[in-house]
């Protein structure tokens, strides 16, 4: 839809200005209302591009949610990579160890789509390990109460 918009604007553009010059030379429209009517003419054209501007802005939006601007790092587990394809691949779970001395409890949150998963991050490797998406309070309510944590502790990572 959207090339066939961009592919028309030419046309109606033309057509605006062509239906200018019919309307004068036939006699419909007097000199006088030449300016406004250019007008009229004009701001009919530019609905087009607006059109236009809005399907590219709803490309855009799919585009973004679907995740084919996320970075390649943005999904990582301890495995590597949690993207094939725009899809999230199954990360692996923690096992409900939690190392104070190496791990970090964190909440990681997308930009893009404001999911929210918990788990923990190596603090020597970076490297997040997923405990469970948070869908409601009660999701970090749970995880506080099994790792004995309170909510200060945790850090947010994007």
């Amino acid at each position: 839809a959207l090339l066939f918009q961009v592919l028309t604007l030419p046309v109606e553009f033309n057509a605006s200005g062509r239906a200018l010059v019919l309307l004068e030379e036939t006699g419909i429209m007097g000199r006088e209302e030449v300016g406004s009517t250019r007008k009229v003419l004009q701001a009919a054209a530019l609905t087009y591009v607006a059109a236009v501007v809005s399907s590219l802005l709803q490309l855009l939006r799919l585009l973004i949610l679907s995740g084919a601007f996320r970075r390649r790092d943005d999904n990582c587990s301890e495995s590597g990579d949690g993207m094939i394809f725009g899809k999230k691949q199954k990360q692996k779970a923690v096992t409900g160890t939690y190392d104070r001395e190496n791990q970090i409890p964190v909440i990681r949150s997308s930009i893009c789509t404001g999911e929210q998963v918990i788990g923990f991050q190596d603090k020597n490797t970076g490297k997040f390990l997923e405990e469970g998406l948070i869908s409601s309070p009660d999701d970090l309510k749970g995880f506080l109460d099994k790792y004995g944590l309170k909510e200060t502790e945790i850090k947010r990572i994007w």
